[in-house]
């Protein structure tokens, strides 16, 4: 989600930027419920003239933040200890005396307020809540789960148990004397538990991938609901996203060193390839080699297994910002004729490039060189070519910028930045300090001008170090 400056309106700041883009204006309230002086107040700016700051005067103002804080502390101990001492009194006169004793009144006093409320309810909840709970439960020494010692769901024989169950219903179960693990799913009417004989297991939701290693190999197995699908393993076991908890299809690698995709049934739902990667954007890229090609073949598939579509393609790069250029046929790819492709499995349009010279897409803009003159070309995801550009090297937009390089050869070489209409918003004057330049959340990024070192904010201006 993307945070919009009050003070300028720029709207297309990361969600994490602490500083405008374009104004380079705190992003940060000035005054917030916690903290009087906003949580990140002195980040990079001087929050009265709004420009970068050298380390030493960066410091001085965290100085005074810190102490901004420590005195909004002191004004709410102050308020604690009025209301506790009133509060023999009656509840409600300590609340009244700490009114009248505090200055920003509801700023320190809802805090306590709100943690007041939250021990009341936490009481309340215990006191009707079910006392019938699972938990770990140890008897002489060892470690069982149930409701009580006598009544245990699992035998207190393991020597150790994780505290609390990790995901749903699932506990870790530990031997001292192999240092392996194992896993137990409890609840009230299911109890299954997988032997403390795997060195490492990763649980999210109702699923465990649990890995066994031995001096040959090591193997991988999933289970459900703590019962493994496939006492046998596989080689590998992945699966796409973040989470383990979401997943719903994983990347097998079997004993023949064929990879195929997989539900959390067990169920096969993928022919066999030499390779599956996954992509952004929700794609699964799976490859075979075919020795009638030259190149590999390539076919997509969403995070579900499911087939995007029946066409595969002979080159195909890493999706970003929803779509992927590739080459349908191996004509194409002798050709030099590039198709975006969009997260779906469409074919949106193709290019004739120079030499396979193509860029990923972001914000909606990509780049490439045009075969017959050799310029780069901006591109949106219509097809449509929106301007083109002499540059010696391009790189992807950013907050509605791109950085170019100008000139012949590296040592000429010069650093600028084009907006989506192709003009020029930072002379071509500046080198990247690495290699794929691009600015940060608080649109800064390392720069030289003149062998002189610095950031270079978004909106040209440049701040020696």
């Amino acid at each position: 989600m993307a945070k919009k400056c009050n003070s300028c309106g720029f709207s297309n700041n990361p969600n994490g930027a602490n500083c405008c883009g374009r104004c380079g204006k705190d992003l940060n309230p000035r005054y917030s419920f916690w903290n009087s002086a906003g949580s990140d107040r002195y980040k990079v700016y001087d929050s009265y003239s709004f420009t970068c700051l050298p380390k030493s005067q960066y410091d001085v103002l965290k100085k005074a933040e810190k102490e901004v804080n420590q005195s909004l502390w002191k004004q709410q101990l102050n308020l604690i200890k009025n209301f506790w001492r009133y509060s023999t009194s009656g509840f409600w006169e300590g609340l009244k005396e700490g009114w009248k004793e505090d200055d920003d009144k509801w700023e320190c006093l809802l805090p306590w307020l709100l943690i007041l409320g939250f021990v009341v309810f936490m009481f309340i909840r215990g006191c009707v809540s079910d006392t019938k709970q699972i938990s770990r439960i140890k008897i002489d020494n060892k470690y069982g789960i149930g409701y009580s010692e006598g009544k245990m769901l699992i035998p207190a024989i393991y020597d150790s148990i994780s505290p609390k169950p990790i995901g749903n219903n699932q506990w870790f179960l530990y031997d001292l004397n192999t240092n392996l693990y194992g896993l137990a799913f409890v609840n009230d009417s299911i109890q299954n538990t997988i032997p403390t004989v795997y060195s490492d297991i990763t649980v999210g939701g109702d699923l465990a991938i649990l890995k066994k290693n031995n001096n040959i190999e090591g193997r991988s197995y999933l289970a459900v609901n703590g019962l493994i699908d496939n006492t046998t393993g596989y080689e590998s076991l992945k699966y796409p996203g973040q989470y383990l908890s979401e997943a719903k299809v994983f990347i097998v690698k079997d004993d023949n060193k064929l990879f195929y995709l997989m539900d959390r049934a067990g169920r096969k739902l993928s022919n066999d390839y030499s390779r599956i990667a996954v992509s952004n954007d929700s794609v699964i890229i799976a490859s075979n080699d075919i020795k009638s090609y030259t190149r590999a073949l390539h076919t997509l598939y969403d995070y579900e297994g499911n087939k995007l579509t029946d066409r595969t393609f002979t080159r195909i790069r890493d999706y970003s910002d929803g779509v992927t250029w590739g080459t349908i046929t191996e004509n194409d790819a002798k050709l030099n004729k590039w198709t975006l492709i969009d997260n779906h499995g469409n074919v949106l349009f193709n290019k004739h490039v120079k030499y396979g010279t193509i860029k990923d897409f972001k914000e909606g803009l990509g780049w490439y060189q045009k075969a017959s003159n050799s310029k780069y070309v901006a591109i949106d995801k219509q097809g449509r070519d929106l301007f083109e550009i002499d540059a010696y090297q391009v790189y992807p937009f950013t907050l509605g910028i791109a950085p170019v390089y100008k000139g012949t050869s590296y040592s000429n070489k010069r650093l600028g930045f084009v907006n989506s209409k192709g003009e020029t918003v930072i002379p071509f004057k500046y080198h990247a300090k690495y290699s794929n330049p691009e600015f940060d959340k608080d649109s800064l990024m390392d720069v030289r001008l003149g062998g002189i070192e610095g950031k270079l904010h978004r909106n040209g201006r440049f701040i020696p170090k």
